[in-house]
């Protein structure tokens, strides 16, 4: 990725950490998407998945739920490895997902999204 592309990626990375408030927190390591879920400031889940393995079509808002999601490419199936740090359980998932109550937040959060994985897959 060239030197701009990684100043975007990394902007969009801050701008979706500042979206999702202090309950996650998302990084980049090469190719994985990791999501790091915290309750009263400690660590209780972690989300794993190749970037290459989210759909960006799939970015959707559940406004009942209040829920931002990004589901596996259909061909995939469950590729979000889940590890539950409490008893060390891992299991696997077809989406990640935010909550996000507020429907400007996810509108914003949804964009954001999007448009860091169709950067990074180049598609």
């Amino acid at each position: 990725m060239p030197l701009s592309g990684m100043a975007q990626h990394s902007d969009a990375l801050s701008r979706v950490n500042v979206l999702i408030g202090p309950e996650n927190s998302v990084q980049v390591k090469g190719k994985l998407f990791i999501i790091d879920g915290f309750r009263s400031g400690k660590k209780v889940k972690t989300d794993k998945v190749s970037i290459y393995d989210l759909d960006p079509l799939s970015v959707a808002y559940d406004v009942e739920n209040g829920i931002v999601s990004v589901s596996c490419f259909s061909e995939m199936g469950e590729c979000v490895q889940r590890q539950l740090h409490a008893d060390g359980q891992k299991n696997y998932r077809w989406r990640i997902a935010f909550d996000a109550k507020d429907a400007a937040v996810a509108e914003e959060l949804m964009v954001v999204l999007r448009e860091m994985l169709v950067r990074t897959q180049g598609k």
